[in-house]
């Protein structure tokens, strides 16, 4: 009963870093794509003030 319940325990504990790094990468791409779209206009607007 307790070993399973400590591979219970192990394995939710994998899945829950899992998934925190899984949002972590996610919100990363999220950020740079974000970062990349406001450089892009900055760029169209500097060149439409020139």
């Amino acid at each position: 009963m307790l070993n399973s319940l400590h591979d219970y325990s192990l394995r939710f504990g994998i899945r829950k870093n899992f998934t925190v790094f899984f949002g972590f990468t996610r919100l990363l791409s999220y950020s740079s794509a974000v970062a990349d779209l406001h450089l892009k206009r900055h760029r169209v607007t500097t060149r439409l003030s020139t």
